[in-house]
């Protein structure tokens, strides 16, 4: 640059981005080696947007040459176009730009000019696309009487989006279509498929819980499966349009089996985290859509697809929580005791009637209800006038058969057991054993002695066998 030895533009924001309705801050830093003469020095801040694609002409019905000739397509808006002079004092800060013959020496050194620049709340954010853009873009002028230096650095615009003012944004949506699948130009079953969304409007970096059934009522496997995230962008000049897309994310779901039935909750697709608000508010030219597309192949030697598409909403606020949750439990009727109750209660003593100071706002047990017979009216029957079929109603009383068990004779005993000659106050045999086919042994007396135990434990025993 000769004299100038540094000439840069600073600015404040962070990262060079700025909401829309804040200012953009800054400084143009210059170094000079020596004293130069200068008509001004102006910076300016920019904000335009510009599509363009071309169209093959159409020829006319009768000619014969046909014309390979394209028409191109070009609009063009401006949102912010704003000047300010820096250099000379006596006209810095004057907005505009104006032609001055004059020159004003500057010093050798360094300068710091700085500059501030408010941003419409109207405004489109920054968009870069395959046939148009909207850029903002800092310039800064150094005029000498034989020279112009210039340098640019490019501002990052958000626009904000608030999901709450969007309509049907908290609005739940389904959509479900079929195909018919054929192999080789035979038919050889259908496809039915659903895709629900419990809401519309999501935040960039958002999971999209995604609900789905997909039903192969075919002989044949259906080959791939995917949810895809597509953005839509829609060009616009006059009567004319441009639509480009591409796939911001996509999820593979796998293969499903003939006769087989796929469903389930999908949490594994994310909203990009530098996804533009939806339809680019501010801007005329291009307009911004956002797709859910569930793709469903059915093999590789079939030659159609199924796509159910469903829009989505992508905004910079979130929805509130009361237009698509619902509202917490009220856990002030169900409220702990304090402590004076406590001790209130344990000093006074409770009637059965009284209610406990920890007893909380259940409903009651109710006792069930007492067998009756099955020609009068049971809640566990079916009644003739309701129609509501009841849940027991078919279920049999279980009956237990008890079998007979003999008990062993004399000579069995003795032969496991020896006999053990009683003491005092002992019984006969006769009386331990009841006769041969009786129900139960005969029943011990309390006390007795060790050995009547062991004798006892032991014809226990022979009628658990």
């Amino acid at each position: 640059m000769g004299k100038i030895k540094t000439f840069e533009i600073l600015v404040d924001n962070p990262g060079s981005t700025v909401k829309a309705g804040d200012s953009v801050r800054g400084q143009v830093l210059l170094e000079l080696s020596e004293d130069v003469e200068l008509n001004e020095i102006r910076v300016s801040f920019t904000g335009r947007c510009r599509i363009q694609w071309a169209e093959a002409q159409k020829a006319a019905p009768m000619s014969e040459i046909q014309s390979t000739a394209l028409d191109p397509v070009v609009a063009e808006e401006v949102y912010v176009n704003d000047f300010i002079t820096l250099f000379p004092r006596t006209r810095a800060g004057m907005r505009g730009h104006r032609k001055y013959s004059k020159t004003t020496l500057l010093s050798k050194g360094t300068h710091t000019f700085n500059f501030e620049f408010p941003v419409p709340e109207t405004v489109s954010s920054s968009f870069s696309g395959n046939h148009g853009y909207v850029k903002y873009t800092l310039k800064a002028v150094v005029e000498r009487p034989w020279k112009i230096d210039v340098n640019t650095r490019g501002i990052i615009v958000e626009s904000d989006l608030d999901l709450n003012n969007v309509p049907g944004a908290s609005d739940s949506v389904s959509v479900s279509d079929d195909l018919k699948i054929t192999t080789l130009l035979f038919p050889s079953g259908e496809c039915n498929a659903t895709v629900r969304l419990a809401r519309k409007g999501f935040l960039p970096g958002d999971t999209i819980p995604v609900e789905f059934r997909i039903h192969n009522n075919s002989h044949h496997e259906i080959h791939k499966v995917s949810l895809n995230l597509k953005r839509v962008v829609i060009y616009k000049a006059d009567k004319r349009k441009c639509t480009s897309e591409t796939i911001l994310c996509k999820s593979h779901l796998g293969k499903i089996p003939a006769e087989k039935t796929f469903e389930g909750l999908h949490r594994k697709l994310r909203v990009p985290i530098t996804c533009l608000p939806s339809g680019l508010p501010g801007c005329r030219l291009i307009n911004i859509k956002y797709i859910l597309e569930l793709k469903i192949k059915p093999s590789l030697l079939s030659l159609k697809r199924l796509k159910l598409h469903t829009p989505i909403i992508i905004g910079t606020k979130d929805l509130d929580c009361t237009t698509y949750f619902d509202s917490p439990p009220d856990y002030e009727s169900c409220c702990p005791p304090s402590y004076e109750d406590v001790l209130a209660s344990s000093s006074q003593p409770l009637s059965p009637t009284s209610p406990s100071p920890f007893s909380c706002p259940f409903p009651s047990l109710q006792e069930p209800p007492s067998p009756v017979s099955p020609q009068t009216s049971s809640p566990w029957n079916q009644d003739e006038d309701d129609p509501t079929p009841r849940r027991f109603s078919n279920v049999e009383p279980r009956m237990t058969v008890l079998r007979q068990i003999s008990s062993p004779s004399t000579e069995e005993v003795e032969s496991i057991c020896p006999p053990v000659r009683p003491r005092a106050h002992t019984t006969s045999s006769h009386d331990m054993t009841h006769k041969r086919g009786s129900w139960l042994v005969a029943p011990q007396k309390e006390g007795g002695t060790s050995e009547e135990q062991d004798l006892m434990g032991s014809i226990e025993s022979l009628h658990c066998m």
